[in-house]
């Protein structure tokens, strides 16, 4: 099976990758981070992939590529858009020369605490960010809990 659209990483987004599954053979997605495999990216991309291969029966795997190994962030991305890479996280500032309205997100103090992040992030003002990265050949999953 191969996924037309990339994938931008995320725990939280395993209904649907999941959902998408159709076929008994394997495949293996490549996830691409900037981050040491020490960081919580990879280590939530290594429990990610846990997580993806017992709710596909094995059908999907996802073999993490840290350190920028497939590429820095601009690299990483337009991989993700050509289909070279299936999967990247990166921060929000990286994305907005292309969907320059994600830039929002980098204003400081935009939100009162951890708690009203989440409830915007998660919410439909999120989501309607989120959706802005259809436009240019990607899928944004979720947002990344970086501190």
């Amino acid at each position: 099976m191969k996924l037309k659209k990339g994938l931008f990483a995320s725990l939280l987004a395993l209904g649907l990758v999941a959902g998408a599954v159709g076929t008994a053979s394997a495949e293996t997605l490549r996830f691409a981070s900037e981050a040491p495999r020490s960081d919580t990216q990879s280590i939530a991309g290594e429990r990610f992939s846990e997580l993806l291969k017992a709710k596909t029966n094995g059908a999907l795997d996802i073999k993490i590529f840290a350190d920028s190994s497939l590429g820095a962030f601009q690299a990483a991305i337009s991989g993700v858009r050509g289909g070279t890479i299936d999967m990247a996280v990166s921060g929000s500032g990286n994305f907005s020369g292309l969907v320059p309205l994600l830039g929002v997100f980098d204003i400081p103090f935009m939100f009162k605490d951890s708690a009203h992040a989440y409830r915007v992030l998660d919410g439909k003002v999120g989501q309607d960010k989120l959706d802005k990265l259809d436009s240019i050949g990607m899928k944004a999953l979720t947002f990344w809990d970086n501190r």
